[in-house]
């Protein structure tokens, strides 16, 4: 069995090869435009290694793509890999080498990878979470300045139909 530690980037990955007895065969940089290059990669490992990345904001399409390809995917969880963040040598030869050590070894903290349906609901939700986040923000700024600018308004919803009738006829500067 080989292990398969790799840096997630925004561009690219780093990954180390590792095989049972700790030697690394392999270390390379792929680059994420280039899915060709990552499947043809990948679709090798299937069956063969397994491969350990860090959970970071930007795991879920890497994932996704390991799983069509039919390779073991192990997801760390990045608070509790310490060795990562507080080594001293931290680069992008490095990190990858301690993930295919830490699952080589066993001692990898894994983080739960739900299933693909509970993900899609979880990012439904959160982008929900963010567009009322979004439109309360934008509320808020409205009763600001109509307090700044000493406005007052009778409405027990501004953002009703009567307020949103007031607010249209409201005539201030520019600024």
């Amino acid at each position: 069995m080989l292990h398969v530690g790799l840096d997630l980037h925004k561009r690219f990955s780093t990954i180390a090869v590792m095989d049972e007895d700790g030697s690394v065969r392999l270390e390379d940089k792929l680059y994420h435009e280039d899915r060709a290059r990552l499947t043809e990669f990948f679709s090798e490992a299937a069956g063969k290694a397994v491969v350990t990345v860090e959970a970071t904001r930007n795991w879920y399409w890497l994932y996704e793509l390991l799983e069509e390809q039919g390779v073991t995917v192990k997801l760390a969880n990045a608070r509790k890999v310490r060795l990562i963040a507080e080594a001293r040598l931290k680069n992008d030869k490095v990190d990858p080498k301690t993930l295919a050590q830490l699952e080589r070894t066993g001692f990898l903290p894994e983080a739960y990878i739900p299933p693909r349906a509970i993900r899609d609901n979880r990012e439904y939700l959160r982008y929900r979470l963010t567009l009322v986040r979004l439109r309360t923000g934008l509320k808020n700024k409205v009763h600001a300045l109509l307090d700044k600018l000493g406005i007052s308004q009778p409405f027990a919803d501004l953002f009703g139909p009567a307020g949103r009738r007031f607010l249209g006829q409201l005539k201030l500067r520019p600024v």
